[in-house]
């Protein structure tokens, strides 16, 4: 724990009060005469553990930008969007040995996978496995309940969760650039006041030339390589306008984007 702690260059002093914390401090529960076994190391329920154990894991990062892990105290996800079978088992192979260097016992029994795919026809996954366990794969009803995404939608969660079906896709109409002329103005007056206007940066996973997220399932036949709302949130504000090319013989669609003026606008 210290040396982590030397590596985030934070100040000796701290770091001797959480060694000291953390040693010769036995705990034990006494109920009706009878004791538990005796324990050294960070107390249970302490405010502060939770803390410690967060910058002891800090350094379990993910060696691939489409593989986030997302980590609150001892519970982690591992959020995929590279659609590919090597990469994700790469991924939970780090996460595996990371455990492993920093003696932490990993519950295969209490890890599961989760596959969001709103595709017609998804392609077929290969089971994930750690060590020699195959993972559970399950399935999650609530992110399929439209009550709980809006919710979590107004939570400002929106870039985790599946977009609610094919409405996700809208023809870019007149109305359409209004909206982002509207919106174009909003964003005038927040720079002028000061006010912090997000999204800040367009989305790596929507970006030009790449393929559709699974995640956004099939788009309607008749709405490709026809002109759409963008949908990433950073394009909103700005004059531009998306197409999706079929890709027949991938299963795929590729993501384009062309500026818009008011006269290409029918």
């Amino acid at each position: 724990m210290a040396k982590k702690l030397l590596k985030m260059n934070l100040n000796p002093h701290p770091i001797l009060w959480v060694m000291s914390f953390l040693t010769d401090r036995p705990q034990w529960v006494r109920y009706k005469g009878h004791c538990s076994t005796t324990k050294t190391n960070s107390p249970q329920g302490s405010v502060v553990s939770p803390v410690l154990f967060t910058l002891y894991t800090n350094d379990c990062q993910s060696n691939c930008p489409e593989i986030t892990f997302i980590k609150y105290s001892d519970d982690t996800v591992i959020v995929d969007s590279s659609n590919s079978d090597d990469k994700l088992q790469s991924a939970v192979s780090q996460f595996q040995q990371c455990c492993e260097v920093n003696f932490l016992d990993l519950n295969v029994e209490k890890t599961k996978e989760i596959i969001i795919d709103f595709r017609r026809e998804p392609s077929p996954l290969r089971p994930l496995t750690i060590g020699a366990k195959t993972v559970e794969r399950v399935e999650d009803p609530l992110l399929r309940d439209p009550g709980v995404v809006v919710s979590l939608r107004n939570a400002k969660m929106a870039r985790l969760l599946p977009p609610t079906g094919t409405d996700v896709f809208r023809r870019f109409t007149p109305e359409s650039l209004a909206e982002i002329e509207r919106r174009m103005e909003e964003n005038k007056l927040k720079d002028t006041e000061g006010e912090a206007r997000e999204p800040r940066a367009p989305n790596n996973d929507l970006e030009a030339g790449k393929s559709l997220p699974m995640i956004y399932g099939d788009p309607p036949p008749e709405m490709l390589n026809d002109p759409l709302e963008d949908l990433d949130p950073f394009y909103k504000s700005q004059k531009v306008r998306g197409f999706l090319r079929d890709l027949t013989l991938v299963q795929n669609c590729i993501i384009l984007r062309h500026s818009v003026a008011s006269a290409s606008v029918k």
